[in-house]
């Protein structure tokens, strides 16, 4: 769960904020819309927060680790059940703002962790800073991609 002490290698990096830029980028006509519908999206946006926020004092208090399909599951569920449950004609305002959200606060988390070199999934990157306590979930994008550049590191500075 703790996460290593090692910072993420250049390509994690710039993907991060490539996809990061790409989310926030996709999302753009929202923001600039405004009005409730952008209040509507900020407000799940920081419900996902807060839920994340709960699940690192809980992974912290306890000694209990989920396995990896259960960190998988916490780590992609919330904003994947935002996202469908706001999606047009949904029951969470129902005119998209869960997108918006999951993409806001993914996106953001996500140039938030290039900035910090953070390794590890990007939906706990933000209750790492504020609570500066390290706690990582399975990352399926970016936990191979993290792996590779550590083989990769290891075997130049083997030569």
């Amino acid at each position: 769960m703790t996460q290593h002490a090692r910072r993420s290698g250049p390509v994690g990096r710039i993907l991060r904020v490539v996809l990061g830029v790409v989310m926030l980028w996709w999302i753009r006509p929202a923001v600039d819309a405004g009005g409730s519908f952008l209040a509507g999206a900020i407000l799940l946006a920081a419900l996902l927060f807060v839920f994340y926020l709960a699940a690192h004092l809980a992974l912290t208090r306890s000694d209990a680790r989920p396995r990896h399909a259960v960190g998988v599951l916490l780590a992609a569920g919330p904003p994947v059940a935002v996202g469908v449950l706001g999606m047009p004609g949904g029951v969470l305002f129902g005119r998209g703002e869960g997108i918006v959200a999951a993409l806001l606060y993914i996106g953001l988390s996500l140039l938030v962790m290039a900035a910090r070199g953070a390794r590890g999934c990007e939906v706990m990157v933000v209750p790492n800073l504020l609570l500066r306590r390290e706690v990582s979930l399975p990352c399926l994008l970016f936990g191979p991609i993290d792996a590779w550049e550590d083989r990769r590191r290891r075997g130049v500075e083997g030569a």
